[in-house]
């Protein structure tokens, strides 16, 4: 193919490039989206969830995260923690020992087994939280329980007590959408700017 008057070449060099500033920012901006991402589809899907099935802790891929709200497991656990509970299918078996999570009265406890024992048909679980003197009043049935206890983050629990709110369901999806944004779109545009006034700069001198 023929270019008149070098027309093509001359397009080709003129196309704006991106400066180093530039670079670092989109790079960035990569590794803010890799880091952001994952959080911001957890945080989405458990809003959801919590929609469709309002009353019901929600969960993520077989996970529900849950707040501590009392001292009765201390030290294990504490007020304010985050608990991981993995959702088990009804007719599992407990053994002794385990932490496991139910509901009762319209509360949901997480409490330790303390002993495994039948009523008719019916496997029942005594339980007692680790800082209370005597086991929990009522015996715990296989379709009352939520799950077992995987693991929990100290302290976390204030926090996603505060995104659970409308001011902070709308910081947790709001703020990842603006930082991307900036760091893929403004923050590179700005960074080249910059780059070109100190490259006239330079020329003028």
């Amino acid at each position: 193919m023929n270019y008149e008057s070098g027309e093509a070449p001359q397009q080709a060099a003129d196309k704006p490039q991106r400066t180093r500033g530039g670079r670092i920012a989109m790079i960035a901006g990569i590794v803010l989206c890799a880091v952001l991402l994952p959080g911001f589809i957890v945080s989405l899907t458990l809003l959801i969830n919590s929609l469709i099935h309002p009353g019901t802790p929600p969960d993520f891929m077989g996970y529900t995260p849950l707040i501590v709200e009392s001292d009765s497991m201390k030290p294990f656990f504490q007020k304010n923690d985050l608990l991981i509970v993995r959702s088990a299918p009804k007719d599992e078996a407990y053994r002794k020992g385990e932490v496991i999570c139910f509901k009762s009265e319209g509360v949901y406890i997480t409490h330790r087994i303390v002993e495994v024992s039948r009523e008719g048909d019916d496997t029942v679980y005594t339980t007692q939280g680790d800082a209370n003197n005597t086991p929990d009043t009522d015996s715990v049935r296989p379709n009352q329980i939520v799950g077992v206890y995987r693991s929990h983050i100290k302290g976390l629990g204030g926090f996603v007590l505060y995104i659970q709110t409308p001011q902070g369901m709308v910081l947790c999806v709001m703020l990842p959408v603006f930082l991307i944004f900036g760091l893929f779109s403004a923050v590179p545009r700005m960074a080249d700017r910059l780059s070109c006034r100190k490259k006239s700069e330079k020329i003028s001198d």
